[in-house]
């Protein structure tokens, strides 16, 4: 606490304490809340995430290990018509033997970016599902979402970024593209793992992914949300 640092917004995070009967977050009066604190040194920050609604339910998560829930599509940059903000969503796989419960999630990145699922999304062993920014059809390129989340608090970079799972203090997987360097860096099309590599040591090789290719809704856009990825040349 002091003059300088809280010109720093990496400094502030969001209110995670309860006041009032109105459900508000904040500590008015109070010590504040403890922020979200980045391994800095790490490439992918797998840290556990920020203590705040949903709580973190350790217990629930004992059944968790590295692996069982895999990134494996990316829409990061959809084309015109369909933005950003209505357009982006991500697929994960259930790579357990399994029902998963996604509800007590938490998705980050590597920055200030974050959000954790609050209702149940039951994922069998062997499916998908897909989670977005906007769960209308109309708007979003025709993705059926299975839960969306704000944009506001979790954008997908165009260039550079990540998405990092945790279940608890689970690390469950992660995946950082880097603008074309080795991941693919497409327009209109997803970042699509090659299903021969469904694995969550093996979808960090950008090599292991491509575009993809085959068209979804009615807006021209390419990948097989909620299906079995493309395969890559």
């Amino acid at each position: 606490l002091s003059t300088v640092d809280n010109d720093d917004g990496a400094n502030w995070c969001q209110a995670t304490s309860e006041y009032g009967a109105d459900g508000q977050l904040g500590t008015p009066g109070s010590p504040n809340d403890d922020c979200f604190v980045e391994d800095t040194a790490s490439p992918v920050d797998t840290a556990a995430p920020p203590d705040t609604a949903p709580p973190l339910d350790t217990g629930k998560f004992s059944e968790w290990s590295f692996g069982d829930l895999l990134i494996t599509e990316i829409m990061q940059n959809p084309a015109i018509p369909v933005g950003d903000s209505d357009g982006e969503w991500f697929e994960l796989y259930n790579a357990s033997t399994r029902t998963i419960n996604l509800s007590g999630l938490w998705f980050s990145d590597d920055g200030d970016d974050f959000f954790g699922v609050t209702s149940d999304v039951l994922v069998e062993p062997g499916a998908f599902a897909v989670l977005g920014t906007n769960a209308d059809t109309s708007v979003n390129g025709g993705v059926p979402l299975d839960y969306q989340y704000d944009y506001g608090s979790f954008g997908l970079s165009n260039s550079s970024d990540e998405i990092v799972i945790h279940a608890g203090e689970v690390l469950v997987d992660s995946v950082a593209w880097d603008n074309g360097v080795t991941f693919p860096d497409p327009d209109g099309a997803t970042m699509t793992l090659a299903p021969e590599y469904f694995d969550a040591t093996l979808n960090d090789d950008g090599a292991n992914w491509c575009e993809g290719s085959s068209e979804y809704g009615s807006d021209g856009q390419l990948g097989t949300p909620g299906a079995l990825n493309d395969s890559c040349p």
